[in-house]
């Protein structure tokens, strides 16, 4: 498998990997950070396979059905596009500075 796309959630604690197979047919695979929660562990992440999901015809189906099972992915994704849409306030600059 080659991961060909790679997301990480915000807080750092969740990963998708989304991979293509030498057949052609793309999945996800989600990770967890086991060690995020630990304040005594100040290593890079340990990413730890949750689980693996069917295979698709192409990635962005493999990732739009990951956006739909995966309630930290959707609320992410919600966010950015909530983001575009508004576009940059004074109030992001003034944050910006802080």
């Amino acid at each position: 498998m080659e991961i060909i796309k790679t997301t990480t959630s915000l807080d750092g604690k969740h990963r998708i990997d989304v991979e293509r197979g030498s057949s052609g047919l793309y999945r996800y695979v989600t990770l967890d950070d086991r060690y995020r929660n630990d304040p005594d562990f100040q290593n890079r992440p340990h990413w730890t396979v949750n689980e693996f999901s069917g295979l698709y015809q192409t990635a962005e189906a493999a990732e739009a059905d990951a956006r739909a099972e995966l309630a930290w992915l959707r609320k992410e994704t919600d966010l950015q596009v909530e983001g575009l849409r508004r576009g940059p306030t004074p109030t992001d600059s003034m944050d910006e500075l802080r």
